[in-house]
């Protein structure tokens, strides 16, 4: 059909479904949000949504994959690896899956503008505890124990993550803590 229209028209037509594509994939695709701000996503239960989760801002990206019975669990990948920036990616290992924080995963939060992630994990198929991931190093450490059916992020900043934790009968948080990062580098808050 675009192709019987007016060239001009035709042009005015690809402009606008364009910019509408443009638009919609700058927009924030779950909870949280961008432009240099934490953003959270649930990944668990029924609204679990397999599939490239991009990093805002970075270089990475999380794989999630809906395991129904078993959990939902999840790969850590660097997808536009050209040269090789960090030591431990290189263009044979662009994926990075390993560990207790990649099993029955609850919570994923971006630490705002640092390669960091945030990562809680149901106790039921994981471990029941929350990490930070260093993504260019591919090293992690436990923030804590939640002992929970999946936790919620609720809150997220460059030193800590405030999460909501819920039992196995009511999917609303009972309670909230908040744990901080532990110091990873010279630029990192005390």
């Amino acid at each position: 059909m675009l192709s019987a229209m007016n060239p001009c028209r035709t042009h005015a037509w690809l402009l606008i479904i364009l910019a509408s594509a443009a638009a919609t994939a700058q927009q924030p695709t779950q909870e949280g949000t961008h432009n240099g701000r934490p953003t959270t996503e649930q990944i668990s239960g029924r609204g679990c949504k397999g599939g490239v989760h991009p990093q805002p801002q970075g270089p990475f990206g999380v794989y999630v994959f809906c395991d129904d019975a078993v959990g939902t669990n999840i790969a850590v990948f660097y997808p536009q690896l050209g040269e090789p920036k960090y030591q431990k990616w290189t263009l044979t290992r662009r994926f990075w899956q390993d560990g207790p924080w990649a099993a029955d995963v609850s919570a994923l939060g971006w630490v705002p503008g640092r390669n960091l992630l945030v990562v809680a994990t149901s106790e039921i198929y994981g471990s029941g505890s929350v990490y930070l991931l260093d993504l260019e190093k591919q090293t992690s450490v436990i923030l804590g124990s939640t002992n929970d059916c999946g936790s919620t992020i609720l809150g997220l900043t460059d030193s800590s993550v405030t999460l909501g934790l819920t039992n196995c009968e009511d999917p609303k948080p009972f309670k909230s803590i908040t744990m901080k990062f532990p110091r990873t580098d010279a630029k990192a808050p005390q």
